[in-house]
């Protein structure tokens, strides 16, 4: 994509009311420069261009309006027919403040608020194409080098707040076809870099609607009769025996050992952990305590794969010799990427349990992937041992009639188990189990299939003495490795 590519973000304002107060705030914080643009200084608005110590060319603008409503900073977003997309955007929920207007014969532009409220122009060159392409291209070199060597005081990255995430994502998403990715370095704060177009992000969105709001936690509490918090330390005192923890992947690790720190026991969400080094420190602490540390492998309580499970171990159609998996999706879940960069830690994490837990790890590995956009994708992974293979296919190419089916096909040497499951978009499952043999075919009867009142039931089953733990941090050690190996091959994380 190219720097004046429509949807770019290539431009900043600071509109204001008193522009000599901007001029001395950000010129002795951050040397800025100033030049006062005659050809946009129309309708009683005086337009400057700012410029970074030593950079030749103007990065945003001081919009000084005696009759500015309000201080704000807004970003400039290319547009290839202003009028055009000001029409678009108002159908799609955003306010005109400033409708398309031309400026002489350099430029159009529109300024506009979000759903949201969140104030940003659109910007149309009106140049000839020629002058357009070497601008362009101008530009692009430009950003090239600034990547590389930035200079300090110089537009670097953009970012939305929101109180809305699933709002935002879907506004800029279809207005722009920005792509959002949840940023898991960001110390588990709901942050996404904001992809416009290029390989890299160019800026951010925070959903400051995640940082919490007390009293909506405590009305939600408030109808099951639960106390709440929005202090994260609450988690971990008072009178009560396990933490949940459902929170974003880098504080899984973090939160198991500050639970079992504080002698609760802890059930996790999976993945265990990002990092191998973080689940084996949360295995051998979970060992050494005398608190217990259950990590949420629901699919380990499906009826078919406990089935599966009990003909590996008991030999019941021989030797396993291929196992086939497969799930297919549609993005069921608003606003969940389920591209490549998060298809193999949140699509076949369990289909590695599955093949870990019947045939152990593999001596190799291939991957094949397909990706429509940033947020669908495909993979197909082949692994290969001693005497047999298997092969894992996950997909998010689906739409949303399709639902969410998966398959597995287990061949023996001495018959077959192929299961059957979906759920459709109305969210409801079906599901079926047949056992092929030399004889028969015979359609298995399963109990209803709850995996996650299983896995909940196996917990209390636990925390009561009545059972051993099956979803221990060292049962899932061999899956996560696996899993983070293809992820490697996919996406280069280590």
């Amino acid at each position: 994509m190219g720097f004046m590519d429509p949807g770019n973000v290539v431009w900043f304002e600071i509109s204001t009311a008193d522009g000599q107060a901007v001029k001395d705030f950000y010129g002795s914080l951050l040397g800025w420069s100033f030049a006062l643009d005659p050809d946009s200084s129309v309708g009683g608005v005086t337009y400057t261009r700012i410029m970074a110590p030593g950079m030749p060319f103007p990065m945003g603008a001081i919009y000084d309006n005696a009759n500015s409503p309000e201080e704000a900073l807004n970003v400039a977003i290319v547009s290839a027919d202003v009028a055009t997309d000001q029409e678009r955007l108002e159908k799609l929920g955003a306010r005109v403040i400033v409708p398309a207007t031309r400026v002489s014969d350099v430029t159009t532009f529109a300024r506009m608020a979000d759903p949201r409220g969140n104030v940003f122009s659109l910007f149309q060159n009106n140049q000839t194409p020629e002058r357009l392409k070497e601008f362009a291209e101008q530009g692009q070199e430009q950003m090239k080098e600034m990547a590389g060597k930035p200079v300090p005081g110089s537009y670097a990255w953009f970012e939305v707040g929101t109180t809305d995430a699933e709002a935002t994502r879907d506004f800029y998403g279809k207005a722009f076809g920005w792509r959002f990715v949840f940023d898991d370095t960001a110390g588990g704060k709901r942050y996404h870099n904001v992809f416009t177009g290029n390989q890299w992000p160019s800026g951010g969105m925070y959903d400051l609607g995640a940082d919490g709001h007390p009293d909506k936690t405590a009305a939600a509490a408030g109808k099951f009769g639960f106390a709440s918090s929005t202090d994260m330390d609450q988690a971990f005192e008072g009178d009560f025996d396990l933490v949940d923890i459902c929170l974003p992947l880098p504080l899984h690790a973090e939160c198991v050992l500050r639970a079992l720190e504080a002698d609760k026991h802890a059930l996790v969400e999976l993945p265990l952990a990002g990092t191998m080094d973080d689940a084996r420190r949360v295995a051998e602490a979970a060992e050494r305590s005398g608190r217990q540390v259950f990590v949420d492998m629901f699919e380990r309580f499906i009826p078919a794969n406990r089935t599966l499970f009990d003909a590996v171990r008991d030999g019941t159609y021989g030797r396993l010799e291929q196992l086939t998996l497969w799930n297919r999706t549609a993005h069921l879940w608003p606003g969940v990427s389920l591209g490549l960069e998060t298809l193999p830690l949140e699509a076949m994490h369990s289909d590695m349990d599955i093949v870990t837990r019947t045939l152990g790890r593999p001596h190799s590995i291939e991957v094949a992937t397909v990706a429509r956009d940033g947020d669908s994708a495909a993979i197909e992974a082949t692994l290969r041992f001693d005497g047999a293979f298997a092969r894992d296919s996950v997909s998010s190419l689906m739409p949303t009639s399709w639902g969410s089916r998966g398959r597995y096909t287990a061949t023996f040497s001495d018959g077959v188990l192929e299961a059957v499951s979906s759920v459709g978009f109305d969210g409801k499952p079906s599901g079926t189990l047949t056992a092929y043999t030399a004889d028969a075919v015979r359609e298995l009867d399963l109990p209803p299939a709850d995996q996650y009142t299983a896995m909940i039931d196996h917990v209390l089953a636990c925390l009561r003495g009545e059972t051993d733990n099956e979803i221990a941090p060292a049962t899932v050690l061999d899956a996560l490795q696996l899993t983070l190996d293809i992820d490697h091959r996919i996406n280069g994380n280590t």
